[in-house]
């Protein structure tokens, strides 16, 4: 696919999610006050809302959560298969909402939180559409109002946060800056970012294998080929992987792992620029507070173990928890699926959870056996198996972006390629064959 073609409609998915996210904040507003949640009655009134993914997952999420707090015995996984074009997001949600609950290691937060809606005003700020919600926090576009209403991003926390306290150590592009951080109340944090777009590693995935783009198999992989996976989506793919071990490798050196990458957590702003989002659950070597938590299906095998285990110590982590969440990453964009899979079962102890790995999807047209290769070390179960660095990880990668390997995949079929090769090749031949006939006239009529 034209790789221009697919960034302008990532920004058109862009402005229709922030519609659809502000509406279904609405009617979750509506649920919570009435108690009569239905994801599938709302679907079927509102069938637009099923392009904006995140939309749907929001509310099937608060409809589990709802049905659960009224007494109803749900079953998570049944409920899960009955939205198949989403399941695999939302048992993700799920899966570390039954986590926390089940975990006393991880923070529970208050039970009466007043949020933020759309159109009100908010310590300062004018919020214009909530954009993001984790288990202990929600994520705002608003408008500075004493500051010429600047757009900006704003993140209200439940609980105290040592995030602003991280962020405002670094400076490095690939990593969101602060502009300030404010407790509006007691047990309630804001803290105040520049907004450099909506856009998500996440909504990539989407637009790239979501269920507008086509069929989903059983394994949650495209049927058949994925048109949209070519030589430009994976040069692009390579360039971010490079760019999130650059950051990550920066941040390390600060002594700071971040512990929770995964693609909601990483922007891509207009000029396709990944950029680290939420420092929430990260550690900090010279902090004694330490956050235990993380997303399951990113994790680590230490990391599960550190988080879930009574007797881990998040403080053993090192660098390669980290580069073991960007190979999942990159597995990700260029499968459509997660190389491990998620939870198999609502009872499976995640300290004793051991996968089969998932295959690569074949064929692999411009993805190169190098290419898995890369990405196979970065996934080893062992730490030591794997790269010692986000920086080795990154020179890895970059091997594979050489002009002449970037060509190699671009020649393998990108047919706009192909044609100004095709029409540059005639021009020098035609030129050569011009410059023969001349030469030729030149020696049969010498002057």
């Amino acid at each position: 696919m034209d790789v221009d073609r697919f960034w302008e409609l990532a920004n058109g998915c862009q402005k229709d999610s922030e519609t659809a996210l502000s509406f279904s904040g609405k009617l979750i507003d509506d649920w919570r006050r009435h108690r009569h949640p239905g994801t599938h009655a709302v679907l079927g009134e509102y069938p637009e809302l099923a392009h904006c993914k995140r939309a749907v997952v929001d509310l099937a999420y608060e409809e589990f959560c709802l049905r659960v707090e009224s007494g109803e015995d749900v079953d998570w996984i049944d409920f899960c298969e009955g939205f198949p074009d989403i399941k695999d997001s939302l048992q993700r949600c799920i899966a570390v909402h039954l986590a926390v609950e089940e975990n006393p290691s991880l923070p529970v937060a208050p039970e009466e939180i007043t949020w933020p809606r759309a159109g009100n005003q908010f310590f300062g700020y004018e919020i214009i559409a909530e954009i993001g919600r984790g288990s202990f926090a929600r994520v705002y576009r608003a408008e500075e109002i004493s500051v010429g209403r600047r757009a900006v991003v704003i993140k209200v926390c439940e609980h105290q946060t040592n995030e602003a306290q991280i962020l405002g150590k670094l400076k490095h592009p690939n990593i969101i800056p602060i502009h300030s951080v404010k407790e509006a109340r007691s047990g309630l944090t804001i803290i105040c970012m520049p907004f450099v777009g909506m856009f998500t590693l996440h909504d990539m995935l989407e637009t790239t294998y979501g269920v507008h783009m086509g069929s989903r198999n059983h394994e949650g992989g495209v049927a058949g080929v994925n048109e949209r996976v070519d030589a430009g989506y994976v040069n692009d793919a390579l360039d971010i992987g490079v760019q999130l071990c650059e950051a990550l490798h920066y941040l390390h050196g600060k002594g700071i792992l971040h512990l929770d990458v995964k693609p909601s957590n990483i922007l891509i702003d207009k000029q396709r620029k990944p950029i680290v989002l939420d420092f929430n659950l990260s550690l900090d070597r010279s902090d004694v507070e330490v956050r235990m938590g993380g997303t399951f299906c990113y994790m680590s095998p230490e990391q599960r173990v550190a988080v879930f285990s009574r007797e881990g110590n998040v403080r053993e982590l090192d660098a390669r928890t980290d580069v073991f969440s960007v190979g999942v990453i990159l597995f990700e964009l260029f499968n459509g699926k997660l190389p491990f899979g998620d939870k198999a079962g609502k009872d499976v102890d995640p300290q004793q959870y051991d996968p089969p790995r998932v295959p690569w999807k074949q064929p692999a047209r411009f993805v190169s056996p190098a290419i898995m290769s890369v990405i196979d070390k970065a996934l080893q179960e062992e730490p030591d198996q794997r790269y010692d660095s986000a920086l080795d990880f990154s020179e890895a990668l970059q091997s594979q972006m050489t002009r002449f390997r970037r060509c190699g995949r671009l020649m393998r079929g990108e047919p706009r390629f192909l044609r100004a090769l095709a029409f540059s090749s005639g021009l020098v031949l035609t030129a050569a064959a011009w410059l023969f006939y001349a030469t030729e006239l030149y020696r049969m009529f010498p002057r």
